[in-house]
């Protein structure tokens, strides 16, 4: 199974990933810390836009990264 990480230096309440997989995917979300340290976090949604995106809500903007698998 292939796999692709975003990363997402500008904060923002929804992030949108353009993965290409054709495909669901899963993901795993992590915002950085004061320290630019990735910290694993759940968003308030992950929506299935295509096969090809989803979109990423948060109450607040944040900076961070997205791996999809």
């Amino acid at each position: 199974m292939s796999s692709k990480s975003f990363r997402f230096d500008t904060a923002a309440t929804e992030w949108t990933v353009t993965h290409n997989l054709t495909r669901t995917v899963c993901s795993d979300v992590y915002i950085f810390d004061s320290q630019d340290r990735p910290v694993k976090v759940f968003p308030l949604d992950i929506v299935k836009i295509s096969e090809d995106v989803i979109k990423i809500t948060f109450s607040k903007p944040q900076k961070g990264m997205v791996m999809v698998f």
